[in-house]
Order: C-alpha cells, then structure tokens, then sequence
C-alpha cells in the first residue's frame, strides 16, 4: 500500500479578519497534490457554525474526511483522510490535555492490505523548551497505539538537521527553538524522520499562501 501524506500549519486556520480566502487557496494547492492523508496545525475557527469550514475543506480536498482536535487555546488541530485509498477509520483519540499546550490528534484506521495505522498531528509548545520535551515523550503513547504516521509544527529543528541561520530578532526564542531534545524523544519513541532518511533537508518553513 502507498500512501501519499502532507502536513501544514495553516497560520490561524487560513481565515484573515473573517475572509477565508488564503484558506481556499491552501486547499486548492493541497489538493493539486491528490494526497491521501493531510495533517493541518492552527486550525483556528474551524469549530465555528456546526465546523462549515471543515466541511467546506473536505469539500475543496476532493471529498476527504476531516476530523478536528479542539485545542483549548483555538489552534486546533485536524487529520483528513482519504477513504477511498483503503483506509477505514477505527475510532479517534485526540489528547489537548497536559502536558500538550495545544493537543494532539489522533485517528486510528485500518489499511488495505496493511493492518492497524495510527495517523496523527502534532503541534508542540512555541517557546518552552520543557513543555515541548514533555510533549514529545507523552507522543510515546501514540507510537505504542501502532504503527503510525505522524506529521505537525513541532517548533523545534530536527535531531539531524544542520544548525541553520538565525536572523536575530528574537535570540532567545531562537535559541528555545534550537533546542534537539524533543527530536530525539521522538526518535526515542520509534518515529523516524522521514526528511532525514531521505537526505531531504528543504526548508518547511515561511509557506502561507
């Protein structure tokens, strides 16, 4: 089985001062890509009027399934799935309590011809360090659900990656960010980086339109 899997924080749910037309955009460019799986961060509003924007998102991916994490601080947080490429939804377990600031969500399908797959998003803490650490091995327990694709903003720089450029308009955040320890929880855990394995180390960062 190949699955075909996109992960993007949308920056406050694409919506800018109640106009959703980045967010249109957004999908229109995902769906180009026909993925079967699309992991979405900041999912901000998505929870408003029955979740039309949800609905109006699966409609522009081509018919995906979307299931929406509340996160208590609004960046929600979102799995789409693409049932017709052979995946069957079990049940969902969305975690937006302690220690994750914004949550985690988590839908536990069964593959064609694979078995239990456990798809998840991930959004960790923006500026601490400790509670980003905490999320990534509270992450543990989603690894043990099976096996599992994970993506997200986890606002830190990869276990493996080379230490990039700072800017320097806010060093200490920076420095927060530089912060490896929750990649290799992470790795700890069983997940593999999939942009380091495949020696990819394009930038992921600074694409909100």
């Amino acid at each position: 089985m190949i699955l075909t899997c996109a992960s993007w924080n949308l920056l406050k749910g694409g919506i800018d001062a109640g106009d959703d037309a980045r967010m249109r955009r957004q999908m229109r460019r995902i769906a180009d890509e026909r993925p079967d799986v699309v992991m979405f961060q900041e999912l901000n509003d998505w929870d408003r009027d029955g979740q039309a924007v949800l609905h109006r998102a699966e409609e522009l991916l081509g018919g995906m399934r979307g299931f929406l994490a509340p996160a208590e601080r609004g960046f929600h947080l979102g799995v789409f799935i693409r049932e017709s490429a052979g995946l069957r939804v079990v049940r969902t377990r969305h975690d937006n309590r302690r220690p994750f600031w914004h949550g985690a969500a988590c839908v536990i399908t069964e593959a064609s011809g694979f078995g239990r797959l456990v798809l998840a998003s991930a959004h960790l803490a923006p500026a601490s360090t400790v509670t980003r650490l905490a999320e990534a091995e509270a992450f543990k327990l989603i690894a043990e659900a099976g096996p599992s694709i994970s993506g997200g903003d986890w606002n830190a720089v990869p276990a493996g990656d080379p230490e990039p450029a700072r800017p320097g308009r806010d060093p200490e955040h920076e420095r927060r960010k530089l912060d490896r320890a929750p990649a290799l929880a992470l790795e700890a855990s069983g997940l593999t980086d999939v942009a380091a394995h495949l020696r990819n180390l394009t930038p992921t960062v600074g694409y909100s339109k």
